[in-house]
């Protein structure tokens, strides 16, 4: 029988995920894959179209992959998908901007603490789900804020399997907003930047612009460019939801499929680097939290830290301990929430 590789995708019938599914579809050539999309109930029309659209698409490449969508209510069905899973994509969550009805009042979700907030409960129980059934696939996680989702993830994660570097925050969309905002800015093309940077994914990016090279050479920046590009890469979602009335979709879902596919030829690939998130033990000197920092990734270990530089200035390693230091800030409200999950 042919080895084939299984992804699923929550929140497949939300737009970042069903992009996710759609453009690791498309980007994965003629490995075996086996697609599977997870929703609510209530998607199930919607989960049924999107599947045949990403089958239809597949076709046009020649891809060999097999689509298939369940809905969350049959635990039959789930355990059935979730079963020798290698890679779990969570898109599932509200995303800013979505109103939320809470008894007789309604809530716009505006910020980041709110996003935690709302999306705490469904990042457990999928964590739960994915630990029970497929405690060695990687997690990927997508919906925001990711870097507090993924330290609620590895938490509920670590019941089931004690590997770290498998649950992954999706923090590469800002090295992608960094490589787009370098190569307008100074004219490179985005295929010869090397720009690599860590933090966490909102206004405590750090981009190590002491690290940045453009065909093969040292990048030099003044600080007009530096803060021109850093407000660019720190405004990417706001600038989209502004222009567009809509969060990002197809980025993130370029981001995973990226990902994806580095992981699924690793050969190929092996020398990329993601910024990606993971709890920390002692990595770089820091611990105790989720940051993005630079990393390769496999299946088989899920994301590996690179070596620390010697050359980092001192103004990145500042902006590195205040985003630690927000991280940890941002998860102690969801502690009690937490807690209270895994008591149960």
């Amino acid at each position: 029988m042919e080895n084939r590789y299984k992804i699923v995708v929550y929140g497949g019938a939300g737009q970042v995920g069903y992009h996710s599914a759609l453009l690791t579809a498309t980007s994965i050539g003629d490995i075996p894959t086996n697609l599977v999309l997870v929703d609510l109930p209530k998607t199930k029309e919607k989960l049924e179209g999107l599947e045949q659209k990403i089958k239809e698409c597949s076709a046009a490449f020649g891809n060999n992959i097999n689509v298939s969508q369940v809905t969350n209510d049959k635990e039959e069905d789930l355990t059935d998908a979730l079963k020798d899973a290698d890679i779990i994509v969570n898109a599932a969550g509200f995303p800013r901007g979505t109103t939320v009805k809470i008894g007789k009042k309604t809530v716009k979700i505006e910020t980041r603490d709110q996003l935690n907030e709302f999306n705490a409960p469904i990042t457990m129980g999928i964590a739960n789900d994915v630990g029970q059934y497929a405690p060695k696939a990687v997690f990927l996680q997508v919906a925001n804020q990711t870097d507090t989702q993924t330290g609620i993830a590895y938490r509920i994660f670590w019941r089931y399997s004690k590997s770290r570097n498998k649950v992954i925050s999706v923090n590469h969309l800002d090295q992608a907003r960094l490589i787009s905002a370098i190569g307008d800015e100074l004219g490179f093309e985005y295929s010869q930047i090397y720009a690599p940077i860590g933090g966490t994914h909102d206004n405590n990016i750090v981009p190590f612009y002491s690290l940045v090279e453009a065909y093969g050479a040292s990048v030099l920046f003044n600080n007009t460019e530096k803060e021109k590009i850093t407000q660019r890469v720190k405004n990417g979602g706001s600038w989209m939801i502004n222009k567009l009335r809509n969060s990002s979709e197809a980025e993130p879902g370029a981001v995973v499929a990226s990902i994806i596919r580095a992981m699924l030829e690793p050969t190929k690939y092996k020398n990329q680097i993601f910024d990606l998130g993971i709890y920390l033990g002692s990595e770089w000197g820091y611990k105790g939290a989720v940051m993005g920092l630079p990393c390769t990734v496999t299946l088989e270990h899920g994301a590996k830290l690179i070596k620390k530089p010697e050359n980092l200035k001192l103004e990145e390693i500042n902006g590195l301990n205040a985003a630690l230091k927000h991280s940890k800030e941002m998860y102690e409200p969801m502690k009690p929430l937490v807690n209270d999950f895994l008591e149960k």
